[in-house]
């Protein structure tokens, strides 16, 4: 363990091997908990090169885990819609309660 733990067991920045393990379990279980939608519909909706070009490489691994709802805003914003013109009610369900089933 670090010489000069903080709160939460492990200094951000540092370099040990247990502040960085710490650290990467904290972030994979804090990214497991962000609500994602599936890619389909930003698929269908942008099929130029620009949007493939763009995002072509993660489409494989959003196939099978979804996109991040964040990712989703993000994307959305830079082609020039808001999620909701993409997703529907779904997009209101998922960010404002964090899930589908609730």
């Amino acid at each position: 363990m670090c010489e000069k733990p903080s709160i939460s067991r492990y200094r951000a920045g540092c370099k040990c091997h247990d502040c960085k393990e710490i650290g990467r379990k904290s972030n994979s279980e804090r990214d497991r908990k962000i609500p994602r939608l599936p890619v389909e519909p930003l698929v269908s909706k942008f099929t130029d090169q620009d949007f493939l070009k763009k995002y072509g490489s993660s489409l494989k691994a959003w196939e099978t885990s979804g996109v991040h709802v964040f990712k989703v805003d993000e994307i959305c914003c830079s082609m020039g819609f808001h999620p909701y013109e993409i997703y529907g009610e779904d997009w209101f369900l998922i960010t404002l309660r964090g899930s589908k089933e609730e």
